[in-house]
């Protein structure tokens, strides 16, 4: 699926309303888009503050072991 940038996020009213993500579009493992969200936010705020609100929001537990997977797969290419 596609990496998720913070250039590309819609807000509104100073919250996040949407996003665009077409790069390498298709049906995936949910998880590979988290995964390059989840790097993307390290790269981007140095914290995890934002990423614990992003599972929050999402309401699921992160799976460590697959984020990490598809971020260290992502290097590849």
């Amino acid at each position: 699926m596609g990496i998720i940038l913070w250039l590309i996020f819609f807000r509104k009213d100073n919250r996040i309303s949407g996003f665009i993500d077409l790069g390498r579009g298709g049906i995936a493992d949910i998880y590979q888009d988290i995964a390059l969200a989840v790097r993307s936010f390290k790269n981007k705020f140095k914290t995890d503050k934002y990423i614990d609100l992003f599972f929050e929001y999402l309401g699921i537990e992160p799976d460590w072991e697959r984020i990490n997977y598809y971020i260290l797969l992502d290097e590849l290419f």
